[in-house]
């Protein structure tokens, strides 16, 4: 098929980002999911002042992408659509840019004829699959992954101001690919492999032509090393950092021996792109022989790529691409993740591109007729399996509970997973369905305390107190500061009627923190309901009550029964009457439960309210 080279092939830009919308317009409605959350609930926790937001942006280690979630809640607040909407745009304009690099850089490729003739067609039929892939939902559609697909941006545009430079302009081009090349460091670490990509691209693709341009390389260089030492050189060994060597994820040597498997499956989704998963907890490898058939491979695939830049191949530059972006998450510096599907992001391309010219290889041997109604067949069809598949996925993503079931699926082990799963089933009052999951974290993360503390607390929610106690039990001695974990040992303690364990329990919690409520009222109540009656306490109880009340501005039914209780017992049955109209103001719907208590009140009779589970 001929192509003229001074056509208008802009539609084809349009066709890119109509298969775009089409393939991602079922996700705009998405929630928030994992990080979003806290990246929404941070700006929610802001005034809506400008100078806090810009202080929020300056403290970020990556402050382009902060910028952008700024922009987004001013605009829509915690709207998700808006969120999902800049995501596709960053990930279609992503696309036209690669077609545009991929156009360009094949007529600087020694070629047959015919494939040169072609190049237009290859490069849309390269970007529309890299569009449409499954494997970049998790960039586009989990929301604050838009750091990987903005940062892939900024890499694509500044190879593509390479390639402009050369046309003229020289200086305008190179300043367009310095500002981009900032823009995309300021985003995301993974941008920080810009010079060495740009360099790579100069010495396959263009030095024999012209001179290489040392200033803008040493340019881009420099920013790199300044954007490092200011916002990324820190976390490498702050011990509160999830990545880098002071992390306490994993060592250096786990993490890289652990690597090889990893690359090799991202290689495989590649090829086929299921099942997908959101939260791997891809297990450290710890032994050599386990690793060393994985890390043949890939030394194998290195070895290609050095042999292929050697030659100025442009097979050496796509190796060059896709083990270097994958770099900065892929080698020994240690990440909280050791795999994520959202790094194969720009890497992925490198993959469709080798795969297309092996088809277009296969095809050569192929009449023109056959060639072209093969080449069309063959793309279509991959273009509308992998586009359902990327629905498909979307379709995941569109509920909480859909989207970590699917991760459980996937991953059994990953105690966060059942965790995440757990909550999301709470919030569907799916509690029974809860439980379970909460107990799979615990099992697989027996030192995770906030897995044992949710668990116990949805168990005591359900009136299982003997195992709501068993758990709260194993959070204290995982954490015995939590003073959530001892009121909750204290509480569920009361249920069963152990009262002098309960009074110790929030005896320590009140040690750890004077003036935590549920402390309070928890003594309170012990002091109250205690069997022993010389161990009663009215008055004692009634003051501790109502200093919860007063902590918690009348607001809380538990702690206002408590006090009722304790104006019954000091006689003050008008102030315990005062205090139950305070409750069924609050919750009217349980009126029932205080009728009998009202009445005694009314006729100033001292009365015991049983104590509840709520």
């Amino acid at each position: 098929m001929r192509q003229n080279p001074t056509q208008d092939w802009s539609w084809l830009g349009w066709v890119l980002v109509t298969a775009g919308i089409l393939t991602y317009y079922s996700s705009v409605s998405s929630p928030f999911v994992f990080s979003d959350v806290q990246e929404v609930k941070d700006l929610e926790g802001l005034s809506g002042d400008a100078s806090q937001y810009w202080r929020q942006i300056k403290v970020s280690n990556r402050p382009v992408l902060m910028l952008s979630f700024v922009l987004n809640f001013v605009i829509g607040g915690n709207d998700p659509r808006g969120y999902h909407l800049f995501n596709l745009a960053i990930h279609l304009l992503a696309a036209i840019t690669l077609f545009g690099v991929i156009r360009q850089t094949i007529p600087r490729i020694p070629l047959s004829q015919d494939t040169q003739r072609s190049a237009t067609t290859f490069a849309f039929c390269v970007s529309l699959l890299w569009l449409v892939h499954p494997l970049q939902t998790e960039s586009v559609t989990y929301i604050y992954q838009r750091s990987e697909s903005m940062a892939g941006l900024s890499i694509l545009l500044s190879i593509y101001c390479l390639i402009r430079s050369v046309r003229g302009r020289r200086w305008l081009w190179y300043a367009l690919a310095l500002f981009a090349s900032i823009m995309g460091m300021a985003t995301k670490e993974v941008a920080l492999v810009i010079p060495v990509l740009l360099i790579a691209y100069d010495y396959v693709f263009l030095s024999r032509d012209r001179r290489t341009p040392f200033r803008l390389y040493g340019a881009i260089s420099a920013v790199g090393v300044v954007v490092f030492g200011a916002l990324t050189l820190h976390l490498l060994f702050d011990d509160q950092s999830s990545v880098g060597f002071g992390a306490r994820t994993a060592s250096a040597l786990n993490y890289g021996m652990t690597q090889p498997a990893v690359i090799l499956h991202y290689l495989r989704l590649a090829l086929w792109p299921s099942p997908l998963c959101l939260d791997y907890a891809w297990p450290l490898t710890t032994s050599l022989s386990a690793t060393l058939p994985f890390f043949a491979v890939i030394l194998g695939l290195l070895g290609l790529t050095a042999y292929f830049m050697k030659r100025r191949s442009w097979l050496g530059f796509i190796g060059t691409w896709f083990f270097v972006i994958l770099a900065p998450s892929s080698s020994f510096v240690p990440i909280m993740a050791p795999a994520a599907e959202h790094r194969m992001y720009l890497p992925l391309a490198a993959v469709i591109v080798v795969a297309g010219a092996a088809v277009q290889t296969a095809l050569r041997h192929l009449g023109r007729r056959e060639k072209l109604g093969a080449k069309l067949l063959i793309v279509s069809g991959m273009a509308i399996l992998l586009a359902t598949m990327t629905v498909r996925r979307n379709a995941d993503y569109r509920s909480l509970e859909t989207i970590w079931g699917t991760v459980v699926a996937v991953a059994p082990h990953n105690s966060r997973g059942h965790f995440n799963l757990a909550n999301s089933l709470v919030r569907r009052g799916k509690r029974e369905e809860a439980v379970a999951h909460f107990e799979q974290a615990a099992e697989l993360q027996p030192n995770d305390a906030e897995a044992l503390i949710r668990c116990a607390g949805l168990l005591f929610g359900l009136s299982r107190f003997e195992e709501a106690a068993s758990y709260f039990r194993a959070a204290v001695k995982v954490w015995p500061e939590s003073v959530r974990a001892h009121c909750g040992l204290g509480s569920s303690l009361v249920q069963v009627s152990d009262i002098d364990g309960a009074m110790e329990q929030f005896a320590i919690a009140r040690k750890l923190n004077p003036d935590s409520p549920v402390a309070l009222e928890g003594v309170a109540r012990c002091l109250a309901l205690h069997p022993d009656p010389a161990r009663v306490n009215g008055a004692e109880s009634l003051r501790l009550a109502a200093r919860a009340a007063e902590l918690t501005g009348s607001r809380n039914i538990r702690i206002l029964e408590t006090l009722a209780l304790g104006y019954s017992l000091t006689g003050q049955a008008e102030s315990a009457f005062d205090t139950v109209e305070t409750i069924l103001a609050l919750s009217p719907k349980d009126r029932p439960r205080y009728l009998n208590l009202l009445d005694a009140y009314r006729k100033q009779r001292p009365s015991v309210l049983e104590p509840s589970a709520r």
